[in-house]
């Protein structure tokens, strides 16, 4: 790690599979930023919104003082045109999207990889097919009664009704549905190919480039969960194309809740693991990858460069995290059982000093590969010197 403290930094954030608009990125950013603020010891005044998705935020503590920029890339209005289909579409694209992993080798691949995740994918897919499987036998009865086929006339819809009013609210505690759609959206991310003019993928690249453009001590690239596919895509087409672009930039890349091998284990997903490749094989770009043994999304343990094909190739720095070293005992408490909530940790304001905190790497005066280790001692030696 440097000793040298950043005064300006530009982030590019790419959110993952959540239905959040940039405006409500942003109020959740204000939120957690105050909050990793008060635990670290500094002052944080996120600026407003601006039409691009940008906003400015500037940091101040004992004898420093940083001013950043950060671009949210999001993905709400996919998101909800996936999850506004009828309840029958979100289903049948579901389980269609189930097949294609199935298909293209990723159950196998999550299986040797990370078996959580492994069991994080089959859950949805288990649940709501026994929640129809129940249905339809609760249907059946009648039939299996030996009863007049008549009987289905108050045997069908007694069991849709249950399904539907007793089922689907169950199911939706788990995020079912939404889980469906993530799926939907990983095979087709896992497809884009070389001539690509999806929105997202060309905004991704914009973002990226006109960040490169302004000047900072620092440019940060991060991403969480599906937007970590989006991310490598953007950032690996533009290497292709421009091997330059990085050039007298200070880059790190932060990948948080799986960095993408969600999609690029897929079979089809040739293209995304020629473009890790291209990321992979700039030294000078650091890479940090946060893994959490109990967020079941991620591929704890996971190693990128191996597993993607390209083992010849540097392996991504990888900083493990314990939420329960991130939040009071009360609010652990409160979500250690809500998988997506334990999921969202890495980008939320934490309660304590941890030895990862993504609020204090985007708005603190330490380099981003401070937070390859413990940033704890590092940032208490840094500030010492700021301070004297």
């Amino acid at each position: 790690m440097t000793d040298s403290v950043i005064g300006r930094r530009e982030i590019v954030h790419f959110a993952g599979f959540e239905p959040l608009d940039a405006q409500r990125h942003h109020e959740r950013f204000a939120r957690a930023l105050t909050q990793s603020a008060g635990a670290w010891g500094f002052k944080v005044e996120p600026g407003g919104l601006e039409a691009d998705g940008r906003f400015a935020l500037q940091a101040k503590g004992d004898g420093w003082g940083v001013d950043s920029a950060l671009m949210i890339v999001e993905h709400a209005s996919l998101i909800a045109a996936l999850t506004g289909r009828s309840f029958p579409r979100v289903l049948l694209d579901g389980f269609h999207a189930a097949g294609c992993v199935v298909v293209q080798g990723g159950l196998w691949r999550y299986l040797r990889v990370s078996w959580r995740f492994a069991l994080f994918f089959l859950f949805p897919f288990l649940l709501m097919g026994s929640g129809l499987a129940l249905a339809g036998l609760a249907a059946a009865l009648p039939l299996m009664a030996g009863l007049s086929p008549l009987w289905l006339l108050a045997s069908l819809p007694v069991a849709l009704a249950a399904f539907h009013f007793g089922f689907r609210p169950l199911a939706a505690r788990f995020h079912t549905e939404l889980l469906f759609a993530d799926w939907v959206m990983a095979v087709d991310v896992a497809g884009w190919g070389e001539e690509l003019e999806h929105p997202l993928f060309q905004r991704g690249k914009a973002a990226i480039l006109a960040a490169l453009s302004r000047e900072a001590d620092e440019h940060v690239f991060a991403s969480h969960s599906m937007g970590g596919a989006v991310l490598l895509h953007a950032l690996g087409a533009i290497l292709e194309t421009q091997p330059d672009a990085l050039d007298g930039r200070n880059v790190t890349l932060v990948t948080m809740g799986g960095p993408g091998l969600q999609c690029a284990l897929l079979s089809g997903a040739k293209v995304m693991r020629r473009r890790i490749a291209a990321i992979l094989a700039r030294p000078a770009l650091a890479w940090i990858d946060v893994q959490c043994l109990t967020d079941a999304c991620s591929f704890y343990k996971a190693r990128i460069a191996r597993d993607t094909g390209n083992g010849h190739l540097r392996e991504p720095h990888v900083t493990r995290i314990r939420v329960r070293d991130m939040v009071d005992e009360t609010r652990y408490a409160r979500i250690k059982r809500d998988m997506l909530r334990i999921h969202r940790q890495p980008v939320l304001g934490s309660d304590k000093r941890a030895g990862f905190d993504y609020m204090a790497l985007i708005a603190g005066p330490l380099p981003a590969d401070a937070f390859t280790t413990d940033v704890r001692a590092a940032w208490a030696d840094a500030l010492a010197k700021a301070a004297g």
